[in-house]
């Protein structure tokens, strides 16, 4: 994901608070665990009003954090906001530019489709008149079905799938008129056979 500067610099200095509050609490583990060396008589690296001291510093620090995460989470979410917002605002004029330069592209596409279309209806009509029955078949349904079948005509380019699926769905009417006639002709041998 890309982000804009002010999410960067937002999430810098909110991830090195929490980084920050981390580090300070094991420091003042560490600086505790130092202070009940010394009282307990064993020797440390530094004197005992020096630990006090920086006991003082890191607890007020960490008295601090929980305001200072609150604000930088919120400058963060701003920020998030806010390249939100201009990711949709930019993003909706590049889909928009987009669409408008290929008016003349489907323009010609939408003449491409009328036209394998209209061969479409006039083999479907000529095959109708040798089955007997008249279907049509939809060439958005005929698009559809080749993208759906990928998988299975994956070793084919689209133009192949689609010419596939229309022979598919052709032959099944032939096969659907022969099969009927062959059934009604076992019908009536069956018929005269009683």
């Amino acid at each position: 994901m890309k982000y804009s500067n002010e999410v960067i610099e937002a999430r810098k200095v909110y991830d090195g608070l929490l980084i920050e509050r981390r580090e300070l609490a094991k420091e003042l583990a560490e600086i505790k665990a130092e202070i009940e060396d010394k009282l307990a008589g064993k020797p440390t690296a530094r004197k005992f009003e020096v630990l006090k001291k920086r006991q003082a510093e890191v607890e007020a620090r960490l008295a601090d954090m929980p305001g200072l995460i609150a604000d930088a989470r919120d400058a963060l979410v701003v920020a998030l906001n806010a390249d939100a917002e201009e990711k949709k605002k930019r993003g909706k004029e590049i889909v928009l530019q987009a669409v408008d330069s290929l008016g003349p592209e489907i323009a010609e596409y939408k003449k491409i489709i009328d036209a394998i279309e209209k061969k479409v209806s006039a083999a479907v009509n000529e095959l109708a008149q040798v089955t007997g029955e008249s279907f049509s078949i939809n060439i958005e349904w005929l698009i559809t079905e080749a993208a759906k079948h990928y998988m299975d005509d994956a070793n084919l380019d689209h133009c192949q799938r689609i010419k596939k699926r229309l022979d598919a769905r052709m032959m099944e009417r032939v096969f659907a008129a022969i099969s009927h006639e062959k059934s009604e002709a076992d019908n009536l041998r069956r018929g005269a056979v009683r």
